[in-house]
């Protein structure tokens, strides 16, 4: 199976889409060479972190300002061996669609999260089945749709009780010690009211407001409550703390 198999619209935006990812990547992994690391987990602390992604958006244009109109969800694939072959997609609501329809007939299939973010769908089986898999890709790319309107909601974690319990424990920590703890309360409350986000589909993320008051608290805070906090998040709700510090 190579990418000439693919319908000709959908052959040439899966083009287009990859190659910005492509640019993307690679000014990426110039960004974090030029920063000293070789991921942003190398980095020590979330001020650097900031830094860089702050450099990353000022100075890659690519797409972004139409990503923010739309969702696209558009796959491509490719042999990998006579054995396997890998399927692109660039959301991964789609990515875990797809994986579930063919999980049942093929040997195996392994979701990896590139650097650029699009989603790399490897399967393993036999011919049949990788036939079957790219005929099952192909349906779900000819009804590809793009959405311009993303509904809002608010984020309730299933672990909001331990998450509010631990945070409070750190604040109250800091208050005895004679610290400010006002941008530690004012994320608890955030927090317990919902944080607003953008729903698209299945796949939930962050609104830009969110993100820039989130941001504006932890940055407020000193070093070590904040690394604390993000590591109860993450401790609790792995999810939210993707939505949160991911990229």
């Amino acid at each position: 199976m190579s990418i000439q198999d693919l319908p000709k619209g959908l052959l040439e935006a899966s083009r287009t889409v990859l190659q910005n990812s492509k640019d993307y990547e690679e000014f990426f992994k110039s960004a974090l060479k030029k920063f000293g690391v070789d991921s942003p987990a190398d980095f020590k602390s979330d001020e650097e972190k900031k830094k860089f992604f702050d450099y990353v958006d000022k100075n890659y244009k690519g797409e972004k300002e139409e990503q923010k109109e739309s969702v696209k969800k558009f796959s491509r694939s490719y042999r990998l061996d006579e054995a396997s072959v890998n399927y692109v997609y660039f959301d991964k609501a789609e990515a875990n669609k797809f994986s579930k329809k063919i999980a049942s007939f093929v040997d195996s299939v392994d979701i990896e999260r590139s650097v650029a973010g699009h989603f790399n769908v490897k399967v393993k089986g036999d011919k049949q089945g990788l036939k079957k898999s790219t005929d099952i890709a192909i349906k779900m790319s000819e009804s590809v749709e793009v959405v311009s309107e993303a509904k809002k909601g608010k984020y309730k974690s299933k672990k909001a009780s331990n998450i509010v319990r631990d945070i409070t424990k750190v604040m109250k920590r800091e208050k005895k010690e004679g610290f400010e703890v006002k941008d530690i309360e004012d994320f608890i409350k955030m927090f317990k009211k919902g944080i607003e986000t953008e729903m698209y589909d299945e796949m939930e993320i962050l609104t830009d407001r969110s993100l820039k008051m989130i941001d504006k608290l932890f940055m407020n805070m000193e070093t070590m409550p904040r690394e604390e906090i993000g590591a109860i998040i993450n401790k609790h709700d792995p999810d939210l703390y993707d939505m949160m510090f991911g990229y």
